[in-house]
């Protein structure tokens, strides 16, 4: 694995299709296609979520027992490489939540070292200018959507330790945001804590200034030494517990990055296999059996039926659960009778994505009734109650936001898939809105546009086409042009939501590969690809 994406250098790469139309009329262009989607096949398992400012923050601080050298010098290198010119640190996409805890972990991480900097001058600089950004932004985040992950709690921790290096900080704009820190520490249930693996074990770097006894989270350190295969949680595990596991597991994480990065979460499997399978199917683009990757996410399911998002990990969750089983039951891999196993995660008004979780997701939620959907008769009670929750949360009856992604492409992409084209929920303002936000070039998204929300876009239009709506000619045309300028796209922007945001490259890459393969099926009229294995007819129920 490498630090962009291990597909570049594993299989042959596609050309570019800029002439779009030109290129649908070659006789290979069936081949181009399917050579992307195999260079994604074969490198799935080897890890594509690209290292991002936080998690390296974090492991930039850590140090040799007994020493004051770092563990991970190369780490504090990478954020000084990382540096944004405005000062910031974080995605390219600018949201606030994510550039303040990302810059200020990298400010503290810098700070923090500064007599182990091998350039002290460039590290200063670095740190004064992230400081003076964190300025600018001292207010941007109160009314902004986009919320990384415990951001509550890692802020304040952060800034408490920025104080103590008296870093020149505006430590007031952020005093309502202490407090709500301080009430959540009081909410989190020690025993619970201790009893039984919960997603805090995501996050112990923000209880490290708490009176929390690590050595009796030992239970949960998993097989690989790693908690919750998030490296900032395992570094706060090791450092209380000097674990030589979990020194093992980041030592290997560092080895997959030599330019000192290190991921938002490492490994992920499950979703790293499920999601690109999910996207390149959308498209044709699989080949004419089930591939092996079918079978593996079989292995990797739990002994009750559900799945995280990766096996090491002990925290089941309904969005991996779900997608999981709806794929092996399309493919005939599984009965439906599977499909049980998402119950676990259903309460009174939705579905929660993990158990003890306060606001449930529009994606998680959508992508259990896209799975429950296929057995509507045994599932009509649950499935009235998620469509009840999803049509609640629509966004001016075009569209919906969700918590693990900032873009609405993605989380509306995922509720269309999952309504299924009824004809109960009218979807004219969302295909209305789809068209109206289209850019000039082709694109859709932020920041003037992207290939991952662009394909999003594309997805979505080509499920409400599926289901009676049309869309103009030129709307297709534009998304073809855009995308095949980034068919062999290696980098994107961070657009998941993490504690820092991040990428998983293969999960977009395959999203991009289908997105353009649709957007020229509807162009000229036919299927570019039809050797992918057609879902089968569910396997009989098991009485």
């Amino acid at each position: 694995m490498n630090s962009v994406n291990p597909a570049r250098d594993s299989a042959v790469t596609c050309s570019h299709h800029t002439e779009y139309a030109a290129a649908a009329g070659m006789p290979n262009l069936h081949e181009h296609l399917r050579t992307c989607a195999a260079a994604l096949l074969h490198a799935l398992g080897q890890g594509s979520v690209v290292p991002n400012t936080y998690s390296t923050a974090w492991q930039a601080r850590l140090r040799i027992p007994g020493s004051a050298d770092l563990l991970f010098p190369a780490a504090q290198q990478w954020l000084l490489d990382h540096q944004l010119p405005t000062g910031a640190w974080g995605s390219t996409i600018p949201l606030p939540h994510d550039r303040i805890v990302s810059t200020l972990a990298a400010v503290v991480a810098l700070a923090s070292n500064r007599q182990q900097a091998t350039a002290p001058a460039p590290a200063q600089r670095a740190i004064e200018h992230g400081c003076d950004h964190l300025h600018s932004l001292a207010d941007a985040w109160h009314n902004s959507d986009d919320e990384t992950i415990a951001f509550e709690m890692t802020v304040p921790l952060l800034l408490r330790q920025a104080q103590e290096l008296s870093l020149p900080l505006p430590y007031a704009a952020f005093q309502d945001l202490a407090m709500v820190r301080e009430q959540k520490l009081r909410l989190i249930p020690r025993n619970t804590l201790m009893q039984e693996p919960t997603t805090l074990l995501v996050a112990l770097e923000t209880l490290t200034d708490q009176a929390v006894n690590f050595t009796q989270l030992s239970p949960y350190c998993q097989d690989n030494g790693a908690m919750g295969n998030s490296p900032s949680s395992t570094g706060a595990y090791w450092v209380a517990t000097g674990s030589e596991k979990s020194r093992s597991y980041m030592e290997d994480v560092a080895s997959l990055h030599p330019d000192g990065g290190f991921p938002e979460i490492y490994p992920a499997s499950i979703f790293e296999w499920a999601w690109p399978l999910h996207y390149l199917g959308r498209a044709d683009l699989l080949p004419s059996q089930p591939t092996p990757a079918f079978a593996y996410l079989r292995s990797m399911l739990r002994d009750d039926g559900t799945a995280a998002y990766d096996p090491h990990v002990d925290l089941p969750d309904s969005d991996d659960t779900a997608m999981t089983l709806a794929l092996l039951v399309q493919y005939g891999l599984l009965p439906r009778t599977c499909l049980k196993a998402l119950l676990s995660f259903e309460s009174s008004e939705a579905f929660t994505t993990y158990h003890y979780e306060r606001n449930p997701s529009v994606s998680a939620n959508a992508r259990v009734l896209w799975a429950l959907r296929l057995w509507p008769q045994r599932f009509g009670q649950q499935i009235k109650k998620a469509e009840k929750f999803l049509l609640h949360h629509r966004q001016e009856s075009a569209y919906w936001r969700d918590k693990w992604h900032v873009s609405p492409y993605y989380a509306t992409d995922v509720v269309v898939q999952s309504l299924g084209g009824t004809s109960r929920f009218p979807l004219t303002g969302t295909a209305n809105w789809i068209v109206e936000t289209q850019h000039d070039d082709g694109s859709w998204g932020l920041a003037g546009g992207n290939p991952e929300e662009s394909s999003y876009a594309v997805l979505t239009m080509e499920e409400l086409s599926r289901h009676g709506r049309s869309f103009p000619a030129h709307t297709w045309e534009r998304a073809a042009a855009y995308l095949a300028m980034h068919i062999n796209d290696t980098e994107f922007a961070g657009l998941w939501i993490g504690k820092g945001l991040y990428t998983p490259v293969n999960v977009v890459k395959s999203a991009v590969l289908a997105g353009y393969t649709l957007a020229l099926n509807k162009i000229h009229g036919d299927s570019l690809c039809r050797n992918s294995p057609t879902p089968a007819k569910p396997k009989p129920e098991m009485r």
